[in-house]
């Protein structure tokens, strides 16, 4: 059976409308080092309060941080951060 029906009228595509994109690596990303053990604590539920303890910065520092990432990757949500360490296995705490 054909992909489209001529009876119908509405086209119907296999292909969506739309293109999704990944976002890049983190070398292409141009994450830093403390980016990345940020995002790291970031993908195991770590406060910003629990990764300024841990790795001996502000909380400022993290939340500036957490904006880099944000923008770099081009998402603020938590579980998409989540998501982008563990795709790029960034997701080993020390």
């Amino acid at each position: 059976m054909p992909l489209s029906n001529s009876r119908s009228p509405l086209p119907f595509t296999a292909e969506p409308p739309y293109r999704v994109t990944a976002p890049p690596p983190p070398s292409e990303a141009g994450l830093t080092a403390r980016e990345c053990d940020v995002l790291a604590r970031i993908s195991h539920g770590w406060t910003s309060r629990q990764i300024a303890e841990a790795l001996g910065i502000s909380i400022r520092t993290v939340n500036t941080h957490r904006e880099n990432l944000a923008r770099k990757v081009g998402t603020s949500s938590p579980a998409r951060l989540t998501r982008y360490a563990i795709t790029y296995r960034i997701d080993t705490v020390d």
